[in-house]
């Protein structure tokens, strides 16, 4: 874990349905997730989307669909990393 963050980042794959107010609903996968947010592989999203911007986010599990609203704090290349708000 780098040093300079608080939790650690685990490898998770697990699709996700975003939506955006202006963009619409897409589904994209993460790459990692932390106590604190995730990262998404989506070039797509990362020429969508400005750091600050929210979104909601849905991912279904087995047992249970779980809803969040999420910010967007990094924009990579090759996806967006996000927040939990």
């Amino acid at each position: 874990m780098s040093e300079f963050r608080k939790h650690g980042r685990y490898a998770v794959s697990s699709a996700m349905t975003f939506t955006h107010y202006r963009i619409g609903q897409w589904t994209a996968f993460t790459r990692d997730m932390s106590e604190t947010g995730m990262f998404v592989d989506c070039p797509t999203l990362a020429r969508s989307l400005q750091p600050g911007e929210k979104l909601a986010a849905t991912i279904q599990t087995p047992d249970q669909t779980i809803n969040a609203v999420v910010r967007v704090v990094r924009i990579g290349y090759d996806g967006v990393g996000f927040t939990y708000d």
